[in-house]
């Protein structure tokens, strides 16, 4: 038989899921332009289009990144707050991720908001999710493949 959780309880996690999303959004909000634009954050700004069509194998940036910023710069402003937050959003979205990774893991909601809220406020990946690089993009993408 299975284990079923009652709908209180499901509410209860996600509501504080729902908080620890909040919290780890303001945390990568806060000071988001405070230090300017760093040298490798510029070499991705200025040069978005130039690997458009040809690999550059000495850089670590993968050329879909910089195909992103060309598209992403038409759109948008050059504005450093903007700039950065495709950055955020993938920073807040592994997140979740993370909460159901260890919902899935231990079969407790409790260790995946743990997890969550550990990420969430994790020093580390609040910086690098504050910087113009593919960083918080290969968080994501790795805690999505692994729950997946």
């Amino acid at each position: 038989m299975k284990n079923s959780v009652s709908l209180p309880v499901v509410k209860k996690e996600l509501a504080i899921l729902g908080c620890i999303i909040i919290l780890a959004f303001c945390f990568r909000l806060f000071k988001l332009t405070g230090y300017g634009l760093q040298y490798e954050e510029i070499y991705s700004f200025v040069f978005p289009g130039l690997f458009r069509y040809s690999l550059n194998f000495s850089s670590a940036q993968p050329t879909y990144l910089y195909n992103f910023f060309m598209h992403y710069l038409q759109a948008w402003t050059s504005n450093e707050w903007v700039l950065r937050m495709p950055s955020v959003f993938w920073g807040v979205a592994s997140v979740p991720c993370v909460y159901l990774i260890g919902k899935k893991v231990t079969g407790d909601g409790l260790s995946g908001l743990l997890g969550a809220f550990l990420l969430a406020v994790s020093p580390f990946h609040v910086y690098f999710s504050q910087e113009l690089r593919m960083y918080p993009l290969v968080a994501f993408l790795g805690a999505a493949s692994a729950y997946f």
